[in-house]
């Protein structure tokens, strides 16, 4: 994924959040700003900030973000996480199709 993410930041495409409080980083997130669209890849949060929740936080200000800088979608990608839902996800399912010439 490290291939992945030089290219994505060389191209343009690599768009980090962070959250801070009182100065010290208490939430990240790594994302991809790709074709019109913000793609949520993964976040984490400080254990020190849990309780302030800053991951729901800085999800809100992501989300507002692409909205305020015309984005059409927020992906969160793979995963059936239930928080996901709550901000109004909905599942597509990727499929993969082998062809076999004859």
């Amino acid at each position: 994924m490290t291939a992945a993410l030089a290219s994505a930041f060389q191209h343009g495409y690599l768009w980090l959040a962070f959250l801070e409080v009182g100065g010290v980083k208490a939430a990240a997130a790594v994302n991809f700003d790709y074709k019109n669209k913000l793609w949520g890849y993964n976040s984490g949060v400080g254990r020190d900030f849990i309780e302030l929740f800053p991951g729901w936080v800085l999800l809100a200000h992501q989300i507002q973000w692409a909205c305020e800088h015309g984005r059409t979608e927020f992906d969160f990608m793979r995963g059936d996480e239930e928080y996901k839902y709550r901000f109004g996800g909905v599942n597509k399912y990727v499929m993969r199709v082998v062809i076999i010439p004859r």
